[in-house]
């Protein structure tokens, strides 16, 4: 082998190869050098060559991806501009609808017959079905923007899941289903994001209620100590796959069985209430229950010391 120099470097080797051994001279051996200097300005100048080919390659790439990136943030940026502005234009109508229902609810027993108070029911579920759906996509923008954040008070959790059970009543009165409530205490003062936390809640009794057969039960126990607050929601429905089930998680992601897909849902619901268990600084898990069904799971650390 001889180096090929050119300046103070050393830009390629020239290699000899014969069969056996010793068989260079020493006449070889300087021809082999001489060829080695004439050959090394050139080789050094191809070299050189070629490194700058493969750096404007580098840079063509590079800036076609910074472009392509750009392009991208200003698509999603408008997506999500253009998913708040449908959102909050669809929320004005909606709350009338909800609204009126509910008076019409209300007033069933004196003004409607058994047929119309039903139909009025059906509104009623629908109405907040697609409520919950924009609300899903308005926290989806949020989060896209850098924009979500948790907003910390003190609060009864206790009186939190009555509230989130009395919004679902309608849903599981449809489905001919009970709800059975675990809970050691009445009161059960937490530090957290109380609408955030109710979102939470609410997302994963929907998810219950949706996946289990007609006329389940579904339980929900919470359990809590000096440390941390344990909420665990068990259905009948068909359970969940065994491996990874963490893509349950991710957004727009939906189990793919014949079930899920006659389900009508996003694939939004679990990656938000991830997000929000996550600022909470907890854990949230989904895992098949004993005897069929699914267990959703979430802690968050209690945060107080203190007196609702």
């Amino acid at each position: 082998m001889v180096p090929l120099i050119w300046g103070d470097e050393v830009t390629a080797a020239f290699w000899l190869k014969r069969d056996g051994e010793n068989m260079f001279t020493e006449h070889d051996l300087a021809l082999a050098e001489r060829i080695a200097a004439q050959i090394a300005g050139p080789v050094a100048g191809w070299t050189a060559r070629q490194r700058e080919v493969e750096l404007a390659e580098e840079r063509r790439k590079r800036e076609a991806a910074e472009l392509r990136a750009e392009a991208l943030a200003e698509i999603s940026e408008t997506k999500s501009n253009f998913v708040s502005a449908v959102s909050h234009e669809l929320r004005t109508p909606l709350t009338s609808i909800i609204a009126f229902a509910d008076i019409l609810n209300r007033r069933g027993d004196k003004d409607l017959d058994e047929r119309q108070l039903q139909q009025v029911k059906v509104i009623q579920r629908n109405a907040r079905r697609l409520e919950g759906l924009i609300n899903e996509l308005l926290d989806l923008s949020t989060m896209e923007s850098g924009q979500f954040e948790i907003v910390r008070s003190t609060f009864d959790f206790a009186s939190m899941i009555a509230e989130s059970l009395e919004s679902s009543e309608l849903q599981f009165e449809a489905l001919s289903q009970t709800v059975k409530l675990k809970m050691v205490t009445e009161v059960l003062p937490i530090n957290g994001d109380r609408e955030r936390l109710l979102q939470v809640v609410s997302i994963l009794l929907n998810n219950a209620s949706k996946y289990s057969p007609n006329g389940t039960e579904i339980e929900i126990e919470i359990t809590a100590d000096e440390e941390a607050l344990t909420v665990e929601v068990r259905d009948r429905g068909p359970g969940i796959p065994d491996d990874r089930p963490e893509e349950l998680f991710e957004m727009f992601h939906r189990a793919d069985d014949e079930l899920t897909r006659r389900v009508p849902g996003t694939g939004i619901g679990l990656h938000i209430a991830k997000r929000i268990i996550d600022e909470h600084g907890g854990e949230i898990t989904i895992a098949p229950r004993e005897g069929g069904g699914a267990t959703a799971r979430f802690w968050i650390p209690t945060g107080v010391n203190a007196q609702v």
